[in-house]
């Protein structure tokens, strides 16, 4: 009875050890999953980062641009008002020359009348 009970003991503790070296065995993959999502977390943080400061490139490039427009929409605004009034002192000049020249046919057909 003695080595009956002897050979079941070693029986369950064979199949205890067996479920052990199963059990480390798969703690051991799951130790290799863990590092290698581990590598991919930081793989992924590391893009991350990368397309944040990317962003802030972009988000610095078009403020720039922005500012950009915004300089030369207000320069073409003033120089189109300078070409406004430019135009409105010369058909001034050229009514005024106008008028002159008028004048000069009038006064030319004048004399001419009374020659």
């Amino acid at each position: 009875r003695a080595q009956a009970d002897a050979q079941a003991s070693i029986a369950a503790l064979a199949t205890k050890e067996h479920t052990i070296t199963e059990l480390k065995t798969e703690a051991e993959m799951l130790n290799r999953k863990i590092k290698a999502l581990t590598v991919e977390v930081a793989s992924l943080k590391e893009a991350e980062h990368t397309l944040k400061e990317s962003l802030e490139g972009e988000r610095t490039t078009v403020k720039g641009l922005h500012s950009q427009l915004a300089t030369q929409e207000s320069a073409s605004a003033k120089l189109i008002d300078e070409l406004r009034r430019e135009i409105r002192s010369l058909t001034s000049t050229i009514l005024t020359h106008e008028q002159t020249f008028n004048k000069m046919r009038a006064e030319a057909a004048l004399v001419q009348r009374q020659l």
